[in-house]
């Protein structure tokens, strides 16, 4: 079940310009947080090809994120855009767990497309992202499963949770 698109056609989430814009803008503001920490400050600890890989793919998250923010686009767009961009998400999330800020931008996102099976199916994804991040991304042993697994609950748990709250403040008009 697609969700009105509450960004388009002129109509504000709650009413409040402010709001959609800061919805527009805010995953590309952690992106480049993501990209400035891990590449600023964990460069030594970063192989050459995962430097390269952090920027390419971070680049094509930005430009994905500028288009977004720059011009309206129709829901069914942005959700096929959510769900190619995540495994990109997970990549960059692999490689650099510091890019769970911007992976935490997919339960806000996931609120304004998706309804039913489709809202579980995201919320989902982005809390395995998150739980990936949270226990180390790559650098992680087997005897992690067990925390990874209570984590992805939390997470999934608290995407619900922020899906309320985030639903009184743009209402659904389905």
């Amino acid at each position: 079940m697609n969700r009105p698109d509450p960004l388009r056609a002129g109509r504000e989430p709650g009413g409040r310009p402010e709001l959609a814009t800061a919805v527009r803008v805010f995953p590309l503001v952690l992106l480049a947080v993501g990209v400035g920490l891990t590449v600023g400050i964990q460069e030594a600890d970063l192989s050459p090809r995962d430097v390269l890989l952090i920027l390419g793919l971070g680049g094509a998250l930005a430009t994905y994120r500028v288009v977004l923010a720059a011009r309206p686009v129709s829901v069914p767009v942005r959700q096929v855009g959510f769900w190619i961009t995540l495994p990109l998400v997970a990549a960059l999330v692999f490689v650099a767990p510091m890019f769970a800020l911007y992976a935490l931008a997919g339960f806000v996102e996931a609120v304004l497309l998706f309804a039913g099976l489709a809202e579980w199916l995201a919320d989902a994804a982005t809390s395995a992202i998150c739980a990936l991040a949270v226990t180390g991304g790559a650098g992680t042993t087997p005897s992690s499963w067990a925390t990874r697994a209570a984590l992805f609950a939390l997470f999934l748990v608290t995407a619900r949770l922020v899906r309320r709250v985030l639903r009184s403040v743009v209402p659904s008009d389905s």
